[in-house]
């Protein structure tokens, strides 16, 4: 319906890329096209700032339902691997590692049961941020 409203204006440019991440605007803002841009980036960068996505991927863990646990892809060595890349990346290389291993902790003792759930949670929202600091 919003779109329906901008094209009635003539204010819609062009077909939307869906790239929500490089800062680029399909239509003409109401408002100033710099204040807009630079308060959706603001946004993005608190929403996946370390300790804010950490606390939403923990409550997202309370509300995931464990069921039967799901065949293993590509076997027992490659979660190995992804596991011990996830913990370099984020736990000794990122500037905010005290926040990954809070998280991490703070995920073991909850959810034990949904820990490859909580690494996967913890891999995108770094993947989400270093999109936004880019």
């Amino acid at each position: 319906m919003r779109r329906n409203v901008i094209n009635r204006e003539g204010r819609l440019l062009l077909e939307s890329t869906g790239n929500n991440t490089d800062g680029s605007l399909n239509f003409v803002p109401k408002m100033d096209a710099t204040r807009l841009i630079e308060g959706y980036k603001s946004i993005m960068r608190t929403i996946y700032s370390p300790g804010e996505y950490y606390q939403r991927a923990l409550n997202c863990l309370e509300q995931v339902v464990s069921g039967a646990p799901e065949a293993r892809r590509n076997g027992i060595a490659s979660d190995v691997v992804t596991l011990f890349r996830i913990m370099l990346a984020l736990g000794v290389r990122d500037s905010a590692r005290g926040e990954f291993w809070r998280y991490l902790s703070l995920a073991l003792t909850r959810h034990r049961e949904k820990f490859a759930e909580a690494m996967r949670l913890a891999a995108v929202g770094y993947h989400f941020r270093k999109l936004t600091e880019d």
